[in-house]
C-alpha cells in the first residue's frame, strides 16, 4: 500500500473504550491513499480541531495499545500529517 494519502472524513472520539482512555480525545478517519485504496485509521500528532477534508497524511507503523496485566503491546498503522 501507498504510504501517503489524504483525509476524506473523520470523527473525534471523546468517550473512549477502556483500552484507549488515556488517548481520548483522538481522531479516527477514512484516508484515501495514493492509488485509491481507502483505509480507516487513527490520526495522531495533530489536534483534532486542525483536521480537515483533503489534508495530506502519511501512514506510520506505531504502538496502538498496551493490553492488560501481561503488558501485551499491539502495533498497527496510524496516520499523521504529511507536513510535520
Amino acid at each position: 500500500l501507498a504510504r501517503e494519502g489524504k483525509l476524506l472524513t473523520h470523527t473525534v472520539i471523546r468517550v473512549a473504550a477502556s483500552q484507549f482512555i488515556d488517548q481520548a480525545p483522538y481522531a479516527v478517519g477514512i484516508v484515501e491513499l495514493t492509488g485509491g485504496v481507502k483505509i480507516m485509521a487513527q490520526i495522531a500528532d495533530c489536534e483534532p480541531e486542525r483536521l480537515s477534508a483533503g489534508m495530506p497524511l502519511r501512514v506510520e507503523f506505531r504502538k496502538v495499545q498496551e493490553e492488560g496485566e501481561a503488558g501485551i503491546i499491539a502495533y498497527g498503522y496510524k496516520c499523521v500529517p504529511a507536513e510535520r
